[in-house]
């Protein structure tokens, strides 16, 4: 779903290798959590988080020193600013391991699970998730009308979690590269990051 007619269902943090917090607003099928609101029927109305929780996040993000990293972090940012007004997250976003790693080498894949096996000790860790889809009869089309509302939050929760791990780590080691050399520090920095703002 896009942005205006769907629903965050988690915020995934990690601050050292094997370390991630999965913060949960709604489990599987728009079930509220204590940190949202039912949703409205048909989802016409945008969805509603818990202030507080909104104020506690801000605060996070709003330290000395806390950066915002992300895979495809332009795609996932917009999410936190419509939906939970983070735009302090936008303002801290500071490194894409995505886009890092075009930068790097533009022909190879650049998704995360690419990533996760060349840059992390987490290898593939979506098996179990692609076997619920697979054992449920749940394709792409239908993730796409749904997005992962329909995942079971078991199953869900421990896949973003590494997630969060595998951009954590993969980021050291794509920033070691990217500092290394001259010219892909000059593009990333200068050019690729200030291009990409998510807003």
């Amino acid at each position: 779903k896009d942005v205006w007619w769907g629903y965050l269902r988690s915020l995934q943090l990690s601050w050292r290798d094997h370390y991630a917090l999965v913060i949960t607003f709604y489990k599987e099928h728009g079930e509220p959590t204590e940190l949202a609101y039912a949703l409205a029927e048909g989802h016409h109305k945008k969805p509603s988080y818990n202030e507080d929780a909104k104020v506690l996040l801000y605060d996070l993000f709003n330290r000395n020193g806390v950066t915002v990293d992300g895979h495809n972090g332009r795609g996932d940012l917009i999410w936190c600013v419509e939906h939970l007004e983070l735009d302090i997250m936008v303002e801290k976003f500071s490194f894409d391991t995505m886009l890092a790693h075009h930068v790097i080498n533009d022909t190879l894949p650049h998704d995360l699970t690419y990533q996760s096996k060349k840059y992390t000790d987490l290898g593939v860790y979506d098996t179990e998730l692609e076997t619920w889809k697979r054992d449920n009869g749940v394709n792409e089309k239908m993730l796409d009308a749904d997005s992962y509302g329909m995942i079971p939050y078991d199953i869900l929760a421990p896949y973003s979690a590494k997630d969060a791990d595998a951009t954590f780590q993969s980021k050291k080691k794509l920033k070691a590269e990217i500092d290394a050399n001259p010219q892909w520090s000059y593009l990333f920095y200068n050019i690729v990051m200030p291009a990409t703002a998510p807003i």
